[in-house]
């Protein structure tokens, strides 16, 4: 038989909804703070997959790709992504254009979040058309 008392007990005590709240506050707030980056890295590998469509199949410098893979991020507003994050390289018969970084995100007190972004796209094979 259960005590009678336990009947009248329901629900969480405001210890617990506390408890709740920051969790759920805290998950929202890093949602926020990095939810951009992701974006941001969306648009990244979108200009490297179409800088590669363009380019596949044709024989293009390393200073002309990367020309152009600036502009596109110039126009997007990207500026966590430079020159030293591009590079050109072989993989057997296979070209890739490859953009590699890392984003670190200050969320709270001495907590940072270290975010790393690789995106590949293939230059050798029949060109778009």
């Amino acid at each position: 038989m259960l005590n009678p008392s336990w009947r009248a007990q329901r629900g969480m005590s405001i210890w617990l909804w506390l408890f709740v709240l920051a969790v759920l506050g805290y998950t929202i707030m890093m949602g926020v703070r990095l939810a951009p980056w992701y974006f941001e890295a969306l648009s990244v590998k979108k200009i490297v997959e179409d800088v590669a469509r363009e380019y596949r199949g044709k024989d293009v410098s390393k200073r002309e790709l990367w020309s152009t893979i600036n502009k596109r991020l110039d126009i997007n507003q990207i500026d966590k992504v430079n020159r030293e994050h591009f590079k050109v390289v072989r993989e057997g018969k296979q070209k890739l254009i490859v953009i590699q970084y890392d984003i670190q995100q200050h969320l709270i007190g001495n907590l940072d979040a270290l975010m790393h972004f690789k995106f590949a796209a293939p230059l050798t094979g029949p060109p778009a058309g």
